[in-house]
C-alpha cells in the first residue's frame, strides 16, 4: 500500500509541474522556483519508491585471509582490516582492504571505511563494524599440518551441545611475555543446549574431544561489512537537489515581488 501511496504521490507531482510549465513558461530564472519544487518532489518520491521494491542488502562477515562469494555473484576476500586514528590518537573508525572478483572481470584490490564506501558497480559496499577478539590456535594430533583459530564466541557442536570459546580476564600475558597476548589459562569453553548454559569445559578437554592441542594464543580480526544495492538513491538524490534550488528559487521570487511591491514597481 505504502509503494502504491509512494507511486501515485510521485505521478501527480509530475502532471503537476508538467501543468504548470504549459500554463506558465518561465520567463525568468526566478519563475522556475514551482516547478523545480514539483520535479524535485517527484524526484525524491520516486527514489523512495524505487528503494522500497528494489533495495537489496546482505550483510557479510570476514576475517584476515577469508573468502565468501556474496549473494549478488561478488567475491570478497579481506586482505588486512585495522582501526583509524586522528592526530589526537582517537579512534575515528574502521579501514577494510579486500580482493574483489566479479563476473567477467579480473580481481582487483579496493578498501572501504566508515563513511567511505566502496563502489562495486551497482553495488556499494560499506563498512559497518570491526572487532578484535581474543582467540585461541588448535592443532590436530591426527594432522599437524591442520590448524583452527577460534576466536570468543566461536565453537564447535558436541554431543547436541554448542560449545562456545570464553574468556576470563583482562588481557594477562601468555608464555612468550607481550602483554597484548591472552594467556591461554584463562580461556575455556561454555555449553549451551536449549538457550541454557548446561556446563563448562577446559581448553585441554576440547582438545581431547576433538582430537587436537592449543598452540598458541592471540587474536582475531574479524570485520563487518554490508552490501548495498539501492536504485532509488540517485533519483532521489537529484529530487532533493530540486527541491533545495526550487525552494531557495521561490523564496528570491517571493522577496522580489515584495520589493516591487514597497517600491510601487520602481
Amino acid at each position: 500500500m505504502l509503494k502504491l501511496l509512494l507511486v501515485l504521490t510521485g505521478i501527480l507531482a509530475v502532471i503537476m509541474a508538467v501543468r504548470y510549465l504549459n500554463k506558465h513558461l518561465p520567463r525568468s530564472p526566478l519563475d522556475w522556483g514551482l516547478p523545480l519544487l514539483l520535479l524535485g518532489l517527484a524526484g525524491v518520491v520516486a527514489g523512495a519508491s524505487l528503494s522500497l521494491a528494489l533495495r537489496q542488502e546482505e550483510s557479510i562477515i570476514l576475517e584476515i585471509g577469508e573468502f565468501q562469494q556474496t549473494e549478488g555473484g561478488i567475491g570478497l576476500t579481506l586482505l588486512e582490516s585495522r582501526e583509524l586514528y586522528n592526530d589526537k590518537n582517537d579512534l575515528t573508525g574502521w579501514e577494510s582492504i579486500l580482493e574483489i572478483h566479479t563476473p567477467g572481470k579480473p580481481a582487483y584490490t579496493g578498501r572501504t571505511a566508515i563513511n567511505r564506501p566502496l563502489r562495486i558497480f551497482p553495488y556499494r559496499l560499506y563498512q559497518t563494524d570491526w572487532s578484535r577478539r581474543k582467540a585461541v590456535t588448535l592443532q590436530s594430533l591426527v594432522l599437524p599440518e591442520h590448524q583452527i583459530t577460534l576466536a570468543e564466541q566461536e565453537g564447535f557442536m558436541l554431543d547436541g551441545t554448542l560449545w562456545l570459546l570464553t574468556y576470563a580476564g583482562t588481557g594477562e600475558s601468555g608464555k612468550t611475555g607481550d602483554p597484548s597476548e591472552p594467556a591461554l589459562a584463562n580461556f575455556f569453553f561454555l555449553g549451551q543446549k536449549d538457550g541454557v548454559i548446561s556446563g563448562r569445559m577446559s581448553v585441554e578437554q576440547a582438545g581431547e574431544s576433538l582430537q587436537m592441542q592449543a598452540v598458541s594464543t592471540g587474536h582475531k580480526i574479524i570485520s563487518g561489512l554490508r552490501l548495498s544495492y539501492d536504485p532509488g538513491a540517485l533519483p532521489a538524490g537529484f529530487g532533493a537537489l530540486m527541491l533545495v534550488a526550487g525552494a531557495f528559487l521561490s523564496a528570491a521570487r517571493m522577496r522580489r515581488k515584495k520589493v516591487l511591491i514597497e517600491t510601487g514597481g520602481k
